[in-house]
């Protein structure tokens, strides 16, 4: 999966508006951290409904183009779930999204206008076990910024009381 992010990611990209593809699966968690708390009640669908995808998805985003302009995925990962910290390096990191970290200026911009606006949610969210854990929030949708579509697909999933990205995509077109 690494080397097929790092073909990906080292390829030449026109404009911002031509497909690119930032699809990090890699195991497990990106990682921004998010309070979780349960209602004691052992209701996990009721929990799962009192989640504020808005900011969920806002703070990963936020996460990400952060470590986009340090050039450094310390932080990141930081904040990444275990499993995820352990398979991954910040030099990985760096080399995989290569290609974004050298259109940062182009991106930066995107990703702050992301951070004000609301994204455009795309059915209901999904709860599902997969990847070994019991509950795997899946969330997706988009940001319209000026004529640019920013699709997303997330996953998040419990990790000692806080929410963990699992699983991060984006695809601007």
């Amino acid at each position: 999966m690494k080397k097929l992010l790092v073909k990906t990611a080292g390829r030449k990209w026109g404009r911002i508006n031509l497909l690119l593809v930032l699809a990090v699966l890699l195991a497990v968690g990106l990682g921004c951290e998010f309070e979780y708390e349960s209602s004691g009640d052992g209701d996990d669908s009721a929990q799962f409904e009192k989640v504020d995808y808005q900011e969920l998805v806002r703070l990963s985003m936020v996460s990400f183009r952060d470590a986009l302009e340090e050039e450094d995925f310390s932080g990141f990962l930081a904040n990444a779930s275990g499993p995820f910290r352990r398979s991954n390096s910040n030099q990985d990191m760096k080399r995989i999204f290569r290609n974004f970290i050298l259109q940062k200026k182009a991106l930066l911009p995107i990703f702050a206008k992301i951070e004000r606006d609301n994204a455009n949610f795309i059915g209901k969210s999904k709860v599902r076990s997969e990847d070994g854990f019991d509950k795997v929030l899946i969330v997706e949708g988009n940001y319209r910024v000026g004529s640019t579509n920013v699709n997303f697909s997330n996953k998040f999933i419990r990790e000692n009381g806080r929410w963990k990205i699992h699983y991060f995509y984006i695809h601007f077109d």
